[in-house]
């Protein structure tokens, strides 16, 4: 079993059991020096009600329900696309907890995967417009068949880029070849 502490959720990877639970992290401390800076005027009210709390990971509302937002994304993309370049969402229960499919740790170093992911899509700018997902090799890993899956997906602006080259990552980044 290993734990892995993220900003916004708590990943236990249980590879006994082939699964993956991701619990969604409540700042609830966070939230509250937040909201005292913003009622003490010592910082100004949009960073409690920044009206996009995905992308602005500093803001009140994100300490709150950044992990549950993450954990209904990774639901509703693999719901919608049934990607193999996805690891399977099981259960989701509430945006609380995610179960998903294990996969082993991806080996590659960062700069070998995001030089393999530019080439297979020609360096097309929708791996930049989520650059965290892409160019971090700890969101990777490998599937029983030894072909790259992407197992933190919890963002909207990771969609387009799966949708497009989501079969393709998968059919082309293999253990084998990328060692």
């Amino acid at each position: 079993m290993r734990i892995s502490i993220g900003r916004n959720r708590v990943v236990i990877a249980i590879p006994l059991m082939n699964i993956v639970i991701k619990l969604a992290r409540i700042k609830l401390i966070g939230f509250i020096r937040i909201c005292y800076r913003v009622l003490t005027n010592k910082v100004t009210a949009r960073l409690m009600f920044c009206p996009d709390i995905e992308r602005a990971w500093w803001t009140g509302w994100n300490c709150l329900f950044g992990g549950i937002l993450a954990n209904w994304i990774e639901r509703r993309t693999f719901a919608t696309t049934r990607n193999v370049f996805l690891p399977p969402t099981y259960i989701t229960i509430f945006g609380l907890v995610n179960i998903q499919r294990f996969a082993q740790p991806c080996t590659l170093t960062d700069n070998v995967l995001w030089v393999a992911l530019n080439e297979i899509c020609d360096n097309d700018r929708c791996l930049w417009d989520d650059s965290h997902h892409f160019v971090n090799r700890k969101n990777f890993g490998w599937d029983g068949d030894g072909r790259l899956v992407m197992c933190d997906y919890g963002s909207r602006m990771v969609l387009p880029t799966i949708l497009k080259y989501g079969d393709t990552f998968h059919s082309c980044i293999n253990k084998g070849t990328f060692t």
